[in-house]
């Protein structure tokens, strides 16, 4: 590595100050190409993630402080409020070093076949939250209730889905549990087709079984978190009231810096094969 991020970390603290209350974050380069953004603070481990592409000769030293100052500033304000943007007017030439990113990232080529991570779907349009079956006291404590047959998994939610998600697939969905008053997120998959109430399949010709279901998808296009306290999704205040009411809702409902942490930072995982079979 070309640069030292723990030592550019405490030059950051020295000239803007120490965020007072906080422990001091781990930092380190991601191992994948991050294409999404510069960096990342992830809250629930306390870590500041910096993509590995910036450490070039081809970016100033000054442009990288300035994606750690970002990062950094973010254990005071999640989201890039009016708050958070004013601490940004703080660092000297913030707007200058922003744009020289911008134009380094628009020059990469990236080799075929590097490993890759990239923000595709539009989130507050595309996108639906899910609150599904959660059992504290289970060594399986909610992909028990997720029946594999077939190539596809089948699940309930918590109550009956308004019909306004059932009249097509769901480009993506975000699973969440609820653990003592805090949502987690606790898996996430595409092309998810819901059903207003249980909806039945029957596979006992093919020599399965007969599945009801409310939600249903093909096992190659979801993963699931493990364990399920490791992404924090919503304190309470920030639970959206669809989301509360119908156990379901749109994208567009929470703000799209939650979504995007979530896709794009997701902790150790439980491939979908280790759901229960039938």
């Amino acid at each position: 590595m070309i640069r030292d991020l723990q030592e550019l970390l405490a030059e950051v603290i020295k000239e803007y100050g120490k965020n007072e209350g906080y422990e001091l974050p781990a930092i380190s380069w991601t191992k994948e190409i991050r294409l999404a953004s510069f960096g990342e603070y992830q809250y629930w481990v306390n870590q500041i993630l910096i993509s590995r592409v910036l450490d070039t000769e081809k970016v100033s030293t000054d442009a990288i402080k300035s994606v750690i100052y970002h990062e950094y500033t973010h254990q005071l304000f999640r989201d890039h409020n009016k708050d958070f943007e004013n601490k940004m007017k703080l660092f000297k030439d913030y707007d200058k070093y922003n744009a020289e990113l911008e134009s380094y990232f628009d020059s990469l080529e990236i080799p075929e076949g590097e490993p890759q991570i990239q923000t595709s779907l539009n989130y507050e349009e595309e996108t639906v939250i899910c609150k599904i079956p959660y059992n504290a006291n289970s060594d399986m404590p909610y992909w028990e209730d997720i029946c594999y047959c077939n190539h596809e998994l089948f699940g309930y939610t918590l109550k009956d889905v308004p019909k306004e998600y059932c009249a097509r697939p769901i480009k993506q969905c975000i699973w969440v549990v609820e653990n003592e008053g805090i949502l987690y997120a606790v898996g996430v998959c595409r092309n998810v087709m819901f059903s207003h109430a249980a909806a039945n399949e029957d596979f006992t010709k093919a020599g399965y079984i007969n599945v009801e279901y409310q939600y249903r998808f093909f096992q190659k296009d979801g993963t699931f978190f493990y364990p399920a306290g490791a992404l924090f999704a919503f304190a309470p205040e920030e639970e959206p009231d669809e989301l509360i009411e119908d156990g379901i809702c749109w994208g567009n409902a929470v703000d799209n810096q939650i979504l995007h942490d979530i896709m794009i930072s997701r902790p150790s995982m439980l491939a979908c094969e280790g759901a229960t079979r039938s």
